[in-house]
């Protein structure tokens, strides 16, 4: 009875985590592109200035 109670338990946290895992790593690079392409025009503004 509680082998069967832990292998639900398990699932639903299963359930639950994975989608947020995936989650978290498309907002992880997310935040990624888009501190890249704001950084771009300092960087080539400091090129152009050298």
């Amino acid at each position: 009875m509680k082998e069967t109670v832990f292998y639900i338990f398990a699932f639903i946290l299963l359930i639950i985590c994975i989608p947020f895992m995936m989650f978290m790593l498309t907002l992880r690079a997310l935040v990624v592109i888009v501190l890249f392409i704001l950084s771009l025009p300092l960087f080539l503004r400091k090129k152009g200035q050298k």
